[in-house]
C-alpha cells in the first residue's frame, strides 16, 4: 500500500519513504545503487554538454547568416584549400556531361566550401590528436552565450521556463512558412533552366 492513513484523517505519501529505504541497505547506503546515481549524473552531464555544443554551432551558424554573401557559399575565402570549387554537382557526372571545365574525375578530388567551412573554420580540424589547434574563439563565445541563455532560462525554475517556451513557441512554424514558396520558386526555375537548354 502507497498511502496510508495519518492521525489527522490526512493521507500521508510513502513514495518517497520507500525510495529512501530502496537505496539503504541496513540504514547505510548502498554502494552500487549510489554508483549508479553517479555514473547518471555524469551521463547527463555529457549529454547537456553535447546538447549546448550543437546549439552554440546553430547560433554561430546565425550569426555569420547575417551577411550579404553567405561565408559557406563561395570560395575563395582564408580557409578554403585549392581543392575548393563552388560548382559542385555530382548529379552531372553520372551520365557523363559535367557542367564545369572539369571531368568527374576531376570533380571527385574537389572539396565544397560548405564542407570546408564546416572543418576549416568552424571545427579547425587538426591533423589528429597529436596535434591540437588553436582554439575558435568565435565558437567559444557563441559557447558562453548559450550557457548564459540556458542558465537564464532554468534560473527562476519551470514556471518561467513554461512561460519562455510559450512565448517563443510561434518562432518556429513562422520561420518555416516561406519554406514552400522558395521550394516552387526553385522548383519553377530548374523548369525554365531545362527549357533553356532544349
Amino acid at each position: 500500500m502507497m498511502f496510508g492513513r495519518a492521525e489527522g484523517g490526512r493521507k500521508r505519501g510513502r513514495p518517497v519513504m520507500k525510495l529512501i529505504d530502496s537505496i539503504k541497505e541496513d540504514g547505510k547506503p548502498s554502494v552500487c545503487k549510489a554508483g549508479l546515481g553517479f555514473a547518471s549524473m555524469v551521463i547527463v552531464f555529457f549529454c547537456n554538454t553535447y546538447y549546448i555544443m550543437v546549439l552554440a554551432w546553430g547560433f554561430y551558424y546565425l550569426v555569420k547568416s547575417f551577411t550579404a554573401t553567405l561565408p559557406w557559399a563561395t570560395c575563395g575565402n582564408p580557409w578554403n584549400s585549392p581543392e575548393c570549387v563552388e560548382i559542385f554537382r555530382h548529379e552531372d557526372c553520372a551520365n557523363g556531361t559535367g557542367t564545369s571545365n572539369l571531368t568527374c574525375n576531376e570533380l571527385s578530388d574537389k572539396r565544397s566550401p560548405v564542407i570546408e567551412f564546416w572543418e576549416n573554420e568552424v571545427l579547425r580540424l587538426s591533423k589528429g590528436l597529436d596535434f591540437p589547434g588553436a582554439i575558435n574563439w568565435e565558437v567559444t563565445l557563441c559557447l558562453l552565450a548559450c550557457w548564459i541563455l540556458v542558465y537564464f532560462c532554468v534560473w527562476k525554475g519551470v514556471k518561467s521556463t513554461g512561460k519562455a517556451l510559450a512565448s517563443w513557441l510561434p518562432l518556429p512554424p513562422c520561420s518555416l512558412s516561406p519554406v514552400p514558396e522558395v521550394a516552387r520558386d526553385l522548383e519553377r526555375g530548374r523548369e525554365r533552366k531545362s527549357k533553356l537548354r532544349a
